[in-house]
């Protein structure tokens, strides 16, 4: 039995205006409370605060006959339904989506007066989260609808799961429930990438935060070659640095190699003082294939040149977070780049895949929005948009929920 997902989705384009419209009336502004010490933006008197709309997604499961679950504590839990016969060795494919937002924001919003009474204009809805993730979160309860008139069709389970704390924590709620079990499933589509669904994202660079610490010898102003000057010396090399490529293989996943950005810089205590100690923060991204220690050695060996004046250098990392990548062969990859027509790409970004992937499943990003819409004012996202990503997304769950694992 063919299915036209197109038509049907077609016909729940209102009723994603609308929940889009709704879930982004509900302020969930989640926020690092140290950076807020007098009290939340936009009027928060929490973070988050993700219960509000896990309310209202559980009342469009029970209203479709689908029990939701409950998971984590007010006023920041998560909400699950599933769909399908949940047949054993069959797959089962999540689709989350994150109920929190970034605050509005400083900059003025010009479409709307207020970030959170969401309008609909030339064919976008505009609002805080409208893109960043409640219109997503809308299409896939529409893709809910959908197919649970299908659901005797559906031997495996497509799971759906609105979770918390995705801007701050980096998909806390999500990673969580995977962790614990509270969620089982063999592969997930992450639709809080933008890309407008014209690229999967199957991978993700290595990432390496670091601080770079040079020591030098304080004198004062006015001898100055008596002293060494840490400043300078750190600055000539992280000006080495910024002009530097890793040593890397093409990947012809990514667009680029790895990139190096010099972030901060900064050191001394005083003018008319030569500065004995400076630091600087570095943000790394290189590709699959190199292990963090190749990468320090060759940092190491090219701060040989700038140590000869007598300042030395001492990396100290800060956070690291391995790479990720899924074969394009994949039965998930080509099931998307197949109805979607979606091209399989690695990006520089972080996404929620490889946590995911460490917990034993098949994860990749693809969605619907415009890259330059996240975090902004007069953030908004297309209806045509996710009234296909409601269409083509129905059509991939149900293919593969329909498949044996191997």
């Amino acid at each position: 039995m063919s299915i036209n997902f197109e038509e049907l989705a077609r016909a729940r384009a209102d009723d994603i205006v609308d929940l889009t419209q709704r879930l982004v009336a509900i302020r969930t502004v989640n926020y690092d409370t140290t950076n807020f010490p007098n009290g939340g933006p936009d009027g928060m008197e929490s973070p988050g605060e993700e219960s509000k709309v896990a309310e209202v997604i559980a009342d469009e499961f029970r209203a479709m006959g689908i029990e939701p679950q409950f998971f984590g504590e007010h006023p920041r839990q998560d909400v699950v339904g599933v769909i399908g016969r949940q047949e054993p060795g069959y797959r089962k494919l999540l689709l989350p989506t994150h109920s929190d937002t970034v605050p509005s924001g400083e900059e003025a919003w010009t479409e709307m007066a207020d970030p959170f009474k969401p309008v609909v204009k030339d064919g976008y809805i505009f609002g805080r989260g409208s893109f960043d993730n409640k219109g997503p979160m809308a299409a896939t309860i529409a893709m809910a609808r959908m197919l649970k008139q299908y659901e005797d069709q559906i031997p495996g389970a497509i799971i759906f799961a609105a979770v918390h704390d995705e801007e701050v924590g980096m998909s806390a709620g999500l990673t969580e429930l995977v962790k614990s079990g509270s969620i089982d499933a063999t592969d997930a589509i992450i639709p809080d990438v933008g890309e407008e669904m014209a690229r999967v994202i199957i991978a993700e660079k290595e990432i390496m935060m670091l601080d770079v610490i040079a020591k030098g010898k304080e004198a004062h102003g006015s001898t100055p070659q008596n002293g060494i000057n840490a400043v300078v010396a750190l600055a000539g090399y992280m000006a080495a640095l910024d002009n530097y490529v890793l040593r890397h293989e093409a990947d012809p996943r990514f667009s680029d190699g790895p990139t190096i950005n010099v972030g901060m810089l900064n050191g001394g205590s005083a003018p008319n003082t030569v500065p004995g100690s400076a630091k600087a923060s570095l943000d790394m991204r290189y590709l699959p294939g190199r292990t963090r220690r190749q990468v320090l050695r060759e940092l190491r060996n090219l701060r040989r040149t700038y140590e000869k004046g007598g300042a030395t250098f001492r990396p100290v990392v800060k956070m690291h977070m391995e790479s990720h990548s899924v074969d394009p062969d994949d039965d998930l990859v080509k099931a998307i780049v197949q109805y979607s027509g979606a091209d399989a790409i690695g990006i520089g970004g972080r996404t929620v895949c490889g946590a995911l992937a460490k917990a034993g499943l098949t994860a990749v990003g693809w969605g619907p929005g415009e890259d330059k819409y996240f975090h902004v004012a007069d953030e908004r996202i297309a209806v045509q948009q996710l009234v296909d990503f409601a269409a083509k997304g129905s059509e991939i769950a149900m293919y593969v929920a329909q498949q044996r694992v191997h």
